[in-house]
């Protein structure tokens, strides 16, 4: 989609005065240009010059710019695109991506899953109204890319990889940097929870009275869909279990699975928001595919951006910290390291919001995070065995059950996944050296389900 020779300014209003382009619109492919004969564009040429002006501040001319999708990288629970614009600013030529998520298309099942849950809903709260009002203007770190706009259908934001971000290998746990880097990110998406729970408070308000429609469990709650979900979850788990014939007894096996269900059966509960800690914006689906990483020259890990925010919900800080580090690491690591690096965690969270005029101790108390932290041990240990089957498969058997077939993806995600994860477990390595560690870590681990210890 190629935009006429546009001339705009950061404190004029010509945006709204701009003609719109012709009807048919052209979308960029690596190997084919597609037209649409009378379909409203994704984003308009107005939108995009909107864009600009937000992200340059400043005068510029914009050449053209060009939209393609992302076919190798669409998700599951969106359609991904690129956007580049080329502007001219004092006559030098720039180039500038961003990236664009949409909604599913609407006869998939995925997109059933995102009106009933409200994922879609979920990210756009975050990106429009919540994540600016977690800004303090003191050289606050980001945590998240910088979005410029959000449509019922759409958002854009900065293209993480055009400014050097690269998502880590899925497969490869991460090192104690690399955790270290992701917990003083989550530390910067909690504490900009406090600071909007302090800003509302001068308003009379609450931040779960204000953001709690959206900020609700998104996967594991009372809804249909969701129970259909979490049946798949244990049936695929169950399957696994029984694979461990070198490492368990028959019997330990038919025990372990006994003990895992109950467990599985009262996620809803267990995920719920705390009565007994202090609760924040959460991500609650920190796996390797759902952050971006900067490095320097030596292949050291800088810093660390959230992506895929369409799992936000109210929760204790613990459930982001503990749940991501058994999702993205191994138990070495999270043994020989766990405490110091929640150390990180906490000691990055009271700078943040020390540089918001806001205490720690009034918010997140050292002791009080770590006792919460091993309370949240068990919930992260079945997160893990429910939800590392899938978000572990290898890439083309992602791509052939998500995007390529409808049927597929219905009958993994919403009927019996089993097959699939027996299948991926004996013959990819990594999916089932990383399957077998959290299996029999929980299975060495998890508690008895109690609930009235939760």
């Amino acid at each position: 989609m190629v935009g006429n020779r546009s001339k705009i300014t950061s404190s004029n209003c010509a945006i709204a005065c701009l003609t719109m382009q012709p009807k048919i619109i052209k979308v960029s492919d690596a190997s084919a240009t597609m037209e649409f004969e009378g379909e409203s564009p994704i984003v308009t040429e107005e939108e995009v010059l909107s864009i600009l002006s937000k992200k340059l501040s400043r005068d510029f001319d914009m050449v053209e710019y060009n939209l393609r999708p992302l076919n190798s990288t669409n998700g599951f629970l969106g359609l991904y695109y690129e956007l580049t614009a080329l502007v001219k600013i004092d006559e030098e030529a720039t180039e500038h991506k961003f990236f664009l998520k949409t909604q599913p298309l609407k006869h998939s099942p995925q997109y059933e899953f995102l009106v009933e849950s409200n994922h879609f809903q979920k990210e756009l709260t975050m990106y429009g109204k919540i994540i600016p009002r977690m800004k303090t203007g003191k050289n606050q770190a980001s945590w998240s890319a910088e979005c410029y706009l959000t449509r019922d259908d759409l958002i854009v934001m900065d293209d993480l990889s055009a400014l050097q971000y690269a998502m880590p290998d899925k497969y490869a746990p991460f090192d104690y940097n690399h955790c270290a880097v992701l917990l003083q990110t989550l530390a910067r998406l909690h504490s900009g929870s406090f600071v909007i729970e302090d800003k509302l408070k001068s308003e009379g308000k609450t931040l779960f009275e204000v953001y709690g429609h959206v900020l609700d469990e998104p996967l594991f709650n009372g809804s249909d869909i969701s129970r259909r979900y979490r049946a798949s979850c244990v049936l695929g788990t169950r399957s696994l279990i029984d694979l461990l014939r070198d490492e368990l007894t028959e019997e330990q096996r038919a025990e372990f699975k006994e003990r895992v269900e109950p467990w599985c059966d009262n996620f809803p509960a267990i995920l719920s928001p705390s009565t007994k800690y202090r609760n924040v914006i959460c991500h609650r689906d920190l796996w390797a595919n759902n952050m971006m990483l900067k490095y320097d020259e030596s292949g050291n890990p800088q810093h660390c951006c959230l992506i895929d925010l369409q799992f936000a919900r109210y929760g204790t800080p613990a459930i982001d910290c503990v749940i991501s580090l058994h999702l993205i690491t191994d138990r070495e690591t999270r043994d020989k390291h766990g405490e110091s690096l929640l150390r990180v965690y906490h000691r990055t969270f009271e700078e943040e919001l020390r540089n918001a005029g806001l205490d720690a101790r009034d918010c997140l108390e050292w002791s009080t995070f770590l006792k919460s932290c091993e309370e949240t041990k068990p919930t992260a240990l079945v997160y893990a065995i429910l939800n590392q089957p899938v978000t572990m498969l290898d890439p083309d058997t992602c791509s052939e059950q998500f995007i390529e077939s409808p049927e597929l993806l219905n009958e993994s995600l919403y009927n019996d996944r089993s097959a699939l994860v027996c299948s991926q477990f004996l013959s990819v390595q990594p999916y089932r050296e990383r399957i077998t560690e959290a299996l029999l870590e929980a299975y060495e681990l998890l508690p008895n389900y109690v609930a009235s210890q939760l």
